[in-house]
């Protein structure tokens, strides 16, 4: 400054001065304003305004300006001080940086406040202040030197430096070439000082920018646009008048030249502008260069295998920690979308990967867009630098054009990805649809509903529920596909159910969009709820997935119903096969399976059993008095009786036609049986109004039980059906309960008495027939009727079995009118349909009971008129025992009957006690001859002399004789030589069925018995 001189001060370059100066004013503040680190803006602040203070003041010192001599020696101090303190900041601060700068501020801030004492005071020591100034100024210089050094000697600080190393070589350089260098070798600067010192603003301003650019996200990124605006101006202005001069020099006018190059500028400016821009970039923007021309992505296919790549390639341009790929979908109802992770690489922070250590917060990450589709879009995740801090405009422009670059093929890869699940939900549809056509039952059909729809909504779990009246909703069946939910969870979708919807067929998702839920309709009051959810997926349930639920619902909805109906229509098969279709009660198979039942559990338990058998005494007068439908009337109120007089747990039963049956079980179920048997009786004693009428039916009720074992149901029902009939028995409108003394008689008897009462109701009696011939020639002269008994279950049952138990049980009169008419009616139709039958008769056996009953009168005369046949074709056979019982009323009876036109014969006649004053006065027409005495003959002289007499006598009285159980041909011999008019047995033909005999009426066989006999 002393040396100065102000010829050396031209008016432009005061003018420079003082704009540099207004320059570090605005540099200065806007650092002070934008910087995060408050440090570095105070010293940058401190820095210009020293710089703009030494400009100002310097022209005032050059004047001769004591004062401004002064504030510019300060000023220059406080500059090399800040300058140094800056280096010790930045890029990033050294060890004890803030220290060091206080002490050189402080050192600095001395000296200036010592120099202008000593000029004042101590004229000695100016020289030594001054001195002092220069060395503070130059170890300040010196250590900015020095650190500036070593931040470029560090690649990590070298590119964060290169602004500034870069505006300090454009500040310098000019000047250095066109004004220094000149001047050293002692020749003319061929540009002006005040032009050469112009470019030495870019130094404050690059030193600023490498400051703000770490504080002014985009900086870097406006810079460039900058930077390319102004060298694609330059450019173009260099190609226009470089094609100008050229055209010219080639003799075209200056304003056709000039258009030409407008037109030349134009076709190659966009391709220079672009080499420009990549030369640029490749030399200032490396990682907008790289990522424009290196390869992308390879060959990567698939979205994760893209976002893979993406990430990979997105660390190998960028130094950051981590990168992600993620796609948000925001169809979801919940209050933030669903996210899913295409790739990464590096150690992901934990609210991205719940499994990592790293506790990182979302705001340091750096978040580009790649695609945006129609209800999401696909992200592009950076974490910090590898220095902590975050990636700057030019790293985050590059990492926007890498997505860019790979936004097509992810817009492919969506759109091949949704063509894919789109097609394999499809396929699953094509599924669903085989299985719930094989499925048969609703247990199938949700079933497969519930594989399908878990595997189809890409769900962790599936359940099936249904909401009952009370607006409760619990599982069905226990059906689930993983764990099932809460109970709320279920009425949550149920209350969320779009109003606008069927009331059974909707389709819901719960606020957190974590579960879904379909209505599917089989028919009930309420449909059933299908709950699926994603429990571990973290994407969650959208339009897309509600869409898909009601596609499936409309598949299954028709399964289910058909399903529902096949299964109603089984269960009411299985009603009527189990329950009796009038009544509704259980039936005969039912009823026995319960039996067994109550039998196992009474076998565990130690509990007795009960069965009760009624049968109402009084209901075939009803049926036939009333009609049929007066019946079955009756027979629904008597089963609204019996339940209205037994417990709940009592099981009743109709076995068919007016037969009820009752099951009780308990401790004491015996003794609970006999008061049911009494209230039964009493309710039923109660007139029933039928068809308007007023009817009277009691019962009869047979009761069998206790603590002893039976072997199985049917015992106890055949032990309640012989108590029911020994109630009969003794009177009607009884009970009786059942004692071992009871089965006296073979079990097989017991049995037999119980179904001979059902016989003729199911139609199981036939009537054989056995032929009678003339002992003389072999002829057929008569058939006698013989009953025969065809058992469901045992078959074809003798007579000698059940006829003398019809005898006990009084069957045999409705038995033998059965046989009489039967036989009747059949020996009619022969006699129409054979030639020469007219002459055949039938004989009929009466019982004692039958000979007893006043209608047999009726019956016979009956019988003769229904069928037609001539009464002497009709021959009636008493057994010699029966007539002499009540001989007086005997004789009655018999000419009664006689009087109709029939015969009468007496059978087994020899084995009686026969008074011969009575058998004269009997009516009678053949005497038969026992077998007894027939299968002597040849063996005894005493049966041949028995037989001999007994034709004797029935030739005096006028009597024919016919001889029984002729079995040899010895024994027909015979008794063709002792006078017998006809025989029967097997020697000539065993008892015959009607169709057999029709076959011998035919003719075919009659010779061949003749010539066999």
């Amino acid at each position: 400054m002393r040396t100065a001189r102000v010829a050396d001060a031209s008016m432009s370059m005061l003018g420079l001065l003082t704009a540099g100066a207004a320059l570090f004013s605005i540099l200065g503040a806007l650092v002070y304003r934008w910087s995060a680190d408050q440090a570095l803006g105070r010293l940058f602040i401190l820095l210009s305004g020293s710089f703009a203070t030494t400009l100002v003041a310097a022209p005032a010192a050059v004047l001769g300006g004591a004062w401004a001599s002064y504030l510019a020696t300060t000023a220059a101090l406080l500059a090399a001080a800040a300058l140094s303190g800056l280096f010790l900041h930045f890029p990033r601060r050294v060890r004890h940086a803030s220290t060091i700068t206080r002490a050189v501020i402080a050192g600095a801030i001395c000296l200036a406040l010592a120099t202008p004492g000593a000029d004042v005071f101590a004229h000695g020591s100016a020289s030594f202040v001054d001195t002092a100034s220069w060395v503070s100024a130059m170890l300040n210089g010196i250590g900015a030197v020095v650190l500036i050094g070593m931040r470029v000697a560090r690649d990590a600080d070298r590119r964060l430096m290169f602004p500034l190393l870069f505006g300090t070589a454009i500040g310098i350089g000019p000047a250095l070439v066109f004004n220094a260098l000149p001047r050293l070798f002692g020749l003319e600067p061929p540009l002006p000082s005040e032009v050469t010192v112009m470019p030495v603003a870019a130094i404050p301003m690059s030193f600023a920018y490498s400051i703000l650019r770490h504080q002014v996200f985009g900086l870097d990124v406006h810079m460039r646009r900058v930077v390319l605006r102004i060298s694609g101006a330059l450019i173009a202005v260099a190609m226009f008048f470089a094609a100008w001069l050229a055209l010219q020099s080639l003799g075209v006018p200056a304003t056709g030249a000039a258009l030409l190059s407008v037109v030349l500028t134009s076709l190659a400016l966009p391709h220079v502008a672009a080499w420009t821009r990549d030369r640029l970039d490749q030399w200032l923007y490396r990682p907008l260069y790289l990522s424009r021309t290196s390869s992308t992505l390879g060959h990567a296919e698939g979205l994760e295998n893209l976002g893979g790549a993406l990430t990979q390639r997105t660390r190998e341009l960028l130094p950051i920690q981590w990168a992600a790929c993620v796609v948000l979908d925001d169809t979801t109802p919940a209050n933030s979308a669903s996210r899913r992770l295409l790739g990464a690489d590096g150690q992901l922070p934990l609210w991205l990967d719940s499994g990592s250590p790293l506790d990182q917060s979302p705001t340091e990450v750096t978040v580009t867009p790649i695609h945006h589709f129609d209800t999401g879009v696909v992200l592009l995740l950076a974490g910090p630098r590898l220095d902590g801090d975050h990636l700057d405009g030019i790293q985050t422009e590059a990492m926007r054009g890498l997505a860019q670059a790979v936004a097509p093929r992810f817009e492919a890869g969506l759109l091949r990805e949704r063509a894919e699940d789109e097609a394999r939900f499809r396929q699953g549809l094509t599924d669903l649809a085989r299985d719930l056509a094989a499925a048969a039952a609703v247990k199938d059909v949700l079933r497969s509903f519930l594989t399908h729809a878990a595997r189809l909504l890409d769900a962790d779990s599936a359940s099936l529920w249904r909401q009952g009246p009370d607006g409760e909703v619990a599982l069905v069946d226990k059906e689930t596909f993983g764990a099932a939910p809460g109970a709320e969870v279920v009425r949550a979708l149920v209350e969320r159910r779009p109003a606008h919807d069927y009331e059974h067929d909707w389709v819901a998702i719960t606020t957190d969009g974590a579960s879904l839920g379909i209505a599917l309709d089989d028919g009930a009051d309420e449909p059933i709820v299908c709950v699926v959810r994603r429990i571990f997926d973290p994407s969650r349930f959208g339009t897309l997935e509600e869409g898909r639920a009601r596609e499936l619902a409309e598949h299954t909805t028709g399964a289910l119903r058909r399903a529902a109906e096949r299964e109603n229509l089984e269960e009411q098969l299985r009603h009527r096969a189990f329950y009796d279709s009038l009544t509704g009660l259980p039936n005969r198979a039912l009823f026995l399976d319960r039996i067994g039942h109550a039998i196992a559990r009474g076998e565990r338990n130690g509990q007795e059993l009960a069965v009760l058998f009624i049968d109402l005494d009084r209901f075939k007068v009803v049926n036939d008095s009333l009609g049929h439908s007066a019946g079955d009337e009756l027979l629904v109120q008597v089963g609204h009786r019996l339940r209205s007089c037994l417990r709940e747990s009592d099981t009743i039963a109709r076995l068919g036609g007016d037969e009820f049956t009752v099951l009780l079980e308990g401790q004491s179920a015996t003794a609970d049986a006999t008061h049911a048997a009494a209230r039964i009786l009493s309710t039923l004693r109660e007139p029933f109004i039928v068809e308007g009428q007023e009817t009277y039916a009691s019962a009869s009720i047979g009761i069998s039980g206790g603590s002893a074992v039976r072997e199985s149901g049917r015992d106890l029902l055949r032990e309640a059906d012989i108590a029911l009939y020994r109630a009969k028995a003794s009177g009607r409108g009884r009970y009786t309960v059942f004692e071992p003394r009871m089965s006296h008689l073979p079990a097989e008897h017991l049995h037999l008495e119980s179904d001979l009462h059902r016989a003729i109701e199911r139609n199981e009696l036939r009537v054989h027939y056995q032929p009678i011939f003339a002992l003389n020639d072999g002829r057929v002269t008569g058939l006698e009727a013989l009953v025969r008994w065809e058992h469901p279950e045992k078959g074809l049952i003798a007579p000698g079995h059940f006829i003398p138990l019809a005898e006990d049980t009084g069957l045999i009169v409705p038995i033998g009118t059965w046989v009489l008419e039967e036989a009747c009616r059949q020996m009619r139709a022969w006699q129409e349909q054979f030639d020469g039958a007219e002459d055949l008769f039938v004989s009929v056996n009466l019982s004692a009971r039958q000979l007893q009953d006043p209608d047999l009168l009726e019956d016979v005369e009956r019988a003769v008129r229904t069928s037609g046949i001539d009464p002497a074709r009709l021959q009636l056979e008493i057994t010699e025992s029966v007539v002499m019982q009540e001989p007086e009323a005997t004789v009655f009876k018999l000419n009664a009957l006689k009087s109709l036109g029939i015969k009468l014969a007496v059978d087994d006649f020899g084995t009686g006690y026969s008074s011969l004053a009575y058998l004269k006065r009997f009516p009678i027409d053949v005497l038969k001859i026992d077998r007894a005495f027939v299968s002597g003959l040849g063996l005894d002289e005493h049966d041949s002399a028995i037989v001999k007499t007994v034709v004797g006598l029935a030739r005096a009285l006028g009597l024919h004789t016919t001889a029984e159980g002729i079995e040899e041909r010895s024994q027909w011999t015979r008794l063709q030589q002792l006078g017998c008019d006809q025989g029967q047995g097997y020697v000539f033909s065993r008892p015959l069925r009607p169709e057999a005999v029709e076959a011998l009426l035919g003719g075919s066989q009659a010779p061949r018995l003749a010539q066999a006999a």
